[in-house]
């Protein structure tokens, strides 16, 4: 506000230099005005920027969140469903329910979240299943782009299979759209996730 009032006064010396009143200047009320004006302005401005910036972090820590529990969310239902075939497989004759590869997908996803590596054995040990029909079914989803495999460059016996990027998008979107209640759009599910 001192800066605008030193305008104002230079703008109006030509009505006296001696005088100190400057309320006889025409132009000093509204130079007052404008340099009200643009004060309010400017403060403005930084209130926004200073607001977009906090609401910026918010929306990044709530994004940040939402993908945290989603993914925790996801984790926790392929686990139940993993665990509740097992258990059922203890009930019953296996055969009856035999879904290898739905069993080694879900084995994938779990290894996925808990940073484990998973090898061929193993995923065939998860799905309940000898070797060679593990095999088979590893073969048909690395065929349908679900898995990929990779050679353990520590030892040539061993390989790793994992679920692709999009393999693993589609596990979450299923287990997303499981907790859906009827008349809940699609979305509502993966956002309240």
């Amino acid at each position: 506000m001192a800066r605008a009032q030193s305008v104002v006064e230079v703008g109006c010396g030509a009505v006296g230099a001696a005088s100190a009143d400057l309320s006889e200047c025409p132009a000093q009320g509204r130079l007052s005005g404008l340099a009200s004006e643009l004060e309010a302005l400017v403060g403005d401005v930084r209130s926004r920027l200073a607001s977009a910036s906090i609401d910026g972090a918010i929306d990044a820590a709530d994004q940040a969140r939402t993908a945290f529990n989603a993914e925790e969310l996801s984790l926790g239902i392929a686990k139940k469903l993993y665990r509740d075939r097992r258990r059922r497989a203890e009930m019953f004759d296996a055969d009856l329910f035999g879904e290898p590869a739905w069993d080694m997908l879900l084995d994938l996803f779990i290894a996925a979240c808990e940073n484990r590596q998973v090898s061929t054995t193993s995923a065939c040990i998860g799905a309940n299943v000898p070797v060679a029909t593990g095999l088979r079914w590893i073969q048909l989803l690395e065929n349908q782009g679900l898995i990929a495999r990779r050679a353990d460059p520590r030892d040539a016996r061993r390989v790793w299979i994992s679920l692709t990027a999009s393999a693993r998008r589609r596990l979450r979107t299923y287990f997303a759209s499981s907790l859906q209640q009827p008349g809940r759009p699609a979305n509502a599910a993966g956002a309240a996730a």
